[in-house]
């Protein structure tokens, strides 16, 4: 039986009910086993609904909300100032390098590190 996790359906409900009256099982067992809080299924037993609902009185409002077209103006700005990964290494280096060299990763720019390094550090 698949099921959707965090929505409380009437098969849920019903297995619920089933494993602890029919089979016996604890409260314990039945949320190990159906991956919900033992909260809900001592309220699925205690009470005689086969549906549990609920509306929100006042809908949150999004952490960004406030400054979402201040973002979305900065985004599109930014977008139309890089427009590839390589020109915002480019930005931010001020080299045409790119992929492995840019990170060091290149056994050239390895060694040449090292020379220098050593140059630097031998005055």
């Amino acid at each position: 039986m698949k099921q959707v996790v965090g929505m409380l359906i009437v098969e849920t409900i019903a297995r619920i009910r089933r494993e602890h009256f029919i089979e016996g099982k604890t409260i314990k067992e039945i949320t190990r086993d159906l991956k919900v809080s033992r909260n809900t299924v001592r309220k699925v037993l205690r009470s005689g609904e086969t549906s549990f609902e609920y509306e929100r009185s006042i809908q949150p409002r999004p952490k960004l909300g406030r400054w979402a077209p201040e973002l979305d103006e900065l985004l599109a700005a930014n977008a139309a100032k890089y427009t590839s990964l390589t020109s915002i290494a480019y930005a931010i280096t001020g080299t045409q390098w790119s992929g492995p060299r840019f990170f060091g990763l290149n056994d050239r720019s390895r060694s040449s590190a090292r020379s220098s390094e050593q140059t630097n550090g031998s005055t």
